[in-house]
């Protein structure tokens, strides 16, 4: 407990410290910059173990006298005056009472009583009143036998506001003083009343602790035949009296029973149902106990999110599973339903869900399975349904509501999910003109290759050598139903070869169902040049660079046996590696490597990290073919980018927005990079 604090200088009294209700020994710190002072407190009456003492509470009307052995070690107790505000106390109850109600510290204390330990080592609680005091409690005692019809014994209230007359009350009268006491086995908060009272506070429960209905049951036990009241209030009582409420009367049974039927609920939301409690014949001492009812008649609201409008349920690893995310602003219940084509239930479960917590449900080819976010942020399965067959194709149905504690139901929630395993089919492929002449005079120049879908597809035409290479790659989105696409003969490098080709189709639907088609040739009636191309991959490279190293310069041969070379050139085209020399080559796709080295007498750039490798730059390679009919010689160029050197990052500094909560780092890289 933080008692006081100031930032200013101070000496003398600096704070005040309510310790009437304390008991023990407490530590308190003063503390100033960096130096602390503290000092033990004790709060009660020191009780020695081996001694008889007593302990007042203040104005001395209410004693605590212990025996000797009462504690077996050493105790500080306090006897305190408190009012029935300051108690902590579940239903506090309605009691006339007469005099102080005292709180005894230490609690929990238990004593040695005679009926279980063979031993009396209780301490004695006594009230003292004078005559004068009873007077004004409107007691008037019989001079000739002061004790006669007083009629006030101690009474225990209890945390749970039941009210319980102590064993051996006893009065006393002496020296013009009227003494009120009794044993006790334990501590507790204690009060002088009239007549011995059992009063326990009623326990209340509801058939429904919320509602959509008007009206609510009550039932619950009280004490035996005592008179009960219920109240009913739109928010708590500050009092435990129902002021302005009228009560509905009843009375418990033999064996404490009660119930209330069709008590009306005053409002939506909260509302508070107080039943009190009292002897029959004494209202004055009245305990209590309440419920709060929730009436609530609005529905829940619900919300679905699927992630797919249509899936493909074949484990063919794409959109083989359709996502719905589940969630109701209320506490209660999410049902869903899901019909197959024909109208038969496929699913249908209740899941019981918190305010506004998703719940995940997956359909795939082997039924459903059921997830809820779990405390470390990760799905946890909640429930498997497997499939009771194969989910066949088309439209199928959902339907998803809520029910809410109240038993609200929602409206429906209706989508529909689309189940698609069928590939496309690929029909009537062909290519015409074929064969086609690409040689620019106008006449079949290009061929035009078309087919049909049964459906919109991404369709990809592929043509390939005689060798098997691929040659030519086409891709497109087809929303229509039939498709063609001209192709002038070239390849991806725009080369032109000539020669016979197969070609194939594949389509793949917007679900992943794949199909392709039968392979089919097409003649390009044209001589391609001797060298059809040659072009270096990768481009560029990093000699240096164990990840990159090397490049292939890659070239196409024509025509079988060939004479060819390929070098890399520097400056004035001297010749700084031999990569092929007068080999014999046959027709199709050939390559080279080159690590970036040089033969020796090079004197051009060099790497810093690696001078066996030539430095940065653009870097041109050649190669030369011998036509073996006429023997001329036919040659082509082309460049390769060696690149040592790693991006260098200029950054900017960190423009900080504190009113948008942003951070801004801005930077700049000078080449192409991944980032």
């Amino acid at each position: 407990q933080n008692i006081a604090s100031s930032s200013k200088a101070k000496s003398g009294v600096l704070a005040y410290w309510n310790v009437s209700r304390l008991n023990g020994k407490y530590t308190v710190l003063l503390k100033s910059g960096s130096f602390i002072a503290a000092q033990d407190v004790y709060a009660g009456t020191l009780i020695k173990s081996n001694e008889q003492k007593s302990v007042y509470s203040a104005y001395r009307r209410a004693q605590l006298t212990f025996p000797p052995g009462a504690f077996d070690k050493d105790t500080l107790a306090t006897i305190t005056p408190v009012t029935m505000s300051e108690i902590k106390i579940r239903n506090r109850p309605i009691i006339m009472t007469h005099g102080p109600i005292v709180e005894i510290k230490p609690s929990p204390a238990k004593f040695k009583t005679p009926k279980e330990d063979g031993i009396d080592l209780r301490p004695t609680l006594r009230f003292f009143y004078t005559l004068d005091d009873l007077k004004n409690l409107g007691i008037t005692p019989d001079p000739a036998n002061p004790t006669k019809n007083l009629g006030l014994n101690i009474h225990q209230i209890t945390a749970l506001g039941d009210l319980q007359v102590i064993s051996a009350n006893e009065q006393t009268y002496a020296n013009e003083l009227y003494c009120f006491s009794g044993p006790l086995d334990h501590f507790s908060t204690y009060t002088l009343t009239k007549g011995k009272i059992k009063l326990s506070a009623p326990i209340v429960l509801a058939e429904r602790y919320i509602t959509n209905q008007d009206t609510v049951n009550i039932y619950g036990t009280a004490e035996a035949e005592s008179e009960l009241e219920i109240f009913i209030s739109g928010s708590p009582l500050q009092s435990n009296v129902g002021v302005g409420l009228v009560p509905t009367r009843g009375e418990a049974s033999e064996n404490g029973s009660f119930r209330f039927e069709n008590i009306k609920l005053l409002q939506e939301g909260e509302n508070y149902i107080y039943v009190f409690s009292h002897p029959k014949g004494n209202p004055d001492v009245k305990t209590q106990s309440d419920v709060m009812i929730i009436k609530d008649t609005i529905a829940p609201s619900i919300e679905v999110y699927p992630n797919l409008q249509i899936f493909s349920p074949n484990n063919d690893g794409k959109w083989d599973s359709v996502e719905y995310d589940l969630s109701s602003n209320e506490k209660g219940k999410i049902g869903f339903i899901i019909k197959n084509p024909e109208g038969k239930i496929v699913v249908n479960e209740e899941l019981e869900t918190e305010a506004n917590q998703t719940t995940k449900l997956v359909w795939g080819k082997n039924g459903f399975n059921i997830y809820r976010r779990g405390k470390s942020g990760d799905w946890d399965l909640l429930r498997t349904i497997s499939a009771a067959g194969v989910f066949n194709d088309g439209i199928y149905s959902y339907a998803v509501y809520g029910i809410d504690e109240a038993g609200n139901i929602s409206n429906n929630v209706i989508g529909k999910t689309e189940v698609d395993t069928t590939p496309p089919k690929i029909e009537n492929i062909k290519a015409l003109p074929n064969p086609f002449t690409p040689n620019e005079d106008g006449i079949k120049d290009t061929t035009t290759i078309s087919f049909n879908l049964s459906e919109p597809a991404y369709a990809t035409t592929k043509i390939y050598r005689e060798d098997g290479g691929l040659f030519r790659k086409y891709s497109e989105v087809v929303d229509g139903l039939v498709v063609s696409w001209p192709w002038d003969g070239k390849g991806s490098r725009n080369e032109l070869l000539g020669g016979t080709y197969t070609y194939n189709i594949e389509a793949e639907d917007k679900v992943g169902n794949y199909a392709s088609s039968e392979s089919k040739t097409i003649i390009v009636d044209r001589e391609p040049a001797l060298i059809a191309y040659a072009y270096a991959d990768p481009d560029p490279f990093a000699p240096v660079n164990p990840k990159n190293d090397f490049t292939e310069i890659k070239y196409y041969i024509a025509r079988d046996n060939v004479e060819v070379s390929a070098s890399i050139l520097g400056r004035e085209d001297k010749i700084i590696k031999k990569l092929v020399h007068k080999e014999i080559t046959n027709k199709g796709e050939h390559a080279a490597r080159w690590y970036g080295d040089f033969h020796g007498g090079y004197d051009g750039p060099k790497a810093e990290k690696d001078k066996n490798k030539i430095g940065d730059g653009s870097y041109v390679f050649k190669v030369e073919a011998i036509d073996p009919d006429t023997q001329r010689l036919v040659e082509t160029t082309n460049t390769v980018l060696v690149d040592n050197v790693p991006p260098h990052i200029i950054l900017n500094p960190l423009v900080i927005d504190y009113a948008a909560k942003k951070a801004t780092l801005t930077y700049t890289i000078p080449e192409i990079s991944s980032v």
